[in-house]
């Protein structure tokens, strides 16, 4: 499962400012047998009012080259991959 999220921050994970977006990318999420998020730089380090995931519950997150490696240092370890 693919989705494009509105915030991802690395203590707060992946949130969304609409009640009824968080809802169904949460029952996206569940269904998938991989969870992809993409996300870009602008959206890296943010948060919103909805919860949609933890970072614990993504396998892969696919954002800009330039922001790999500032993930891979500063963000919680999970078993997520960032690419």
């Amino acid at each position: 499962m693919i989705i494009e999220v509105s915030d991802i921050h690395p203590q707060k994970g992946l949130t969304t400012s609409d009640r009824e977006e968080a809802i169904i990318k949460r029952s996206m999420l569940k269904q998938g047998a991989k969870r992809v998020v993409l996300a870009t730089a602008a959206k890296l380090d943010t948060a919103r009012n909805y919860h949609v995931a933890s970072l614990a519950e993504i396998d892969y997150i696919v954002t800009e080259n330039s922001k790999v490696d500032y993930i891979k240092q500063h963000w919680p370890s999970y078993s997520y991959k960032v690419i």
